[in-house]
């Protein structure tokens, strides 16, 4: 959303990993039962109950354990989870608008990495997302990959993030 703000400008660049130009959602999370939690004894019963949203294969199980560990804290004796349990409802772009409006109208350059196994950003979504983006965006897929690029390919996103951090020529 920044980058089509005024302020949007001064981004030298905006590299948008796993995510596209995609309509509005009917049901814009209003509709979900709040999120709660009571705790776990344990930081491993904690950690074992760990998934990835959304639900995807991930090979590099040490990965996923060491943001499981590192996802909850204990307050009160027990251990809880660390994330925001309004964030459907608060990032980024409300569900309720067109991604791609916001993609058309940014004031920077964006760059684009997909996962080629992405749930999130099927073809349909990428097609959208080529056809709203500014002159001169750049678009990356990485292999083997599902929404979670970091975790499915850690050398391949760092290898790619540094190829689109390059100055342009």
């Amino acid at each position: 959303q920044v980058a089509a703000s005024p302020d949007g400008a001064r981004f030298e660049r905006l590299i948008v990993a796993d995510n596209g130009a995609r309509p509005p959602r009917e049901d814009a999370f209003e509709n979900r039962k709040p999120w709660t939690n009571q705790g776990y004894a344990s930081l491993d019963e904690g950690a074992a109950r760990f998934r990835l949203r959304p639900e995807q294969r991930c090979d590099n199980d040490y990965l996923l354990a060491f943001i499981a560990r590192r996802s909850l804290a204990q307050r009160d004796g027990r251990w809880h989870w660390c994330f925001d349990p309004d964030a459907d409802r608060s990032r980024g772009v409300p569900f309720t608008a067109h991604s791609g409006e916001v993609i058309a109208a940014a004031q920077c350059p964006l760059d684009f990495l997909w996962g080629d196994r992405s749930s999130l950003v099927p073809g349909e979504v990428m097609a959208a997302t080529r056809a709203v983006a500014p002159r001169g965006t750049r678009f990356v897929t990485l292999p083997d990959a599902g929404h979670h690029l970091m975790l499915d390919q850690p050398l391949g996103f760092v290898a790619a993030v540094r190829a689109l951090l390059e100055p342009r020529v």
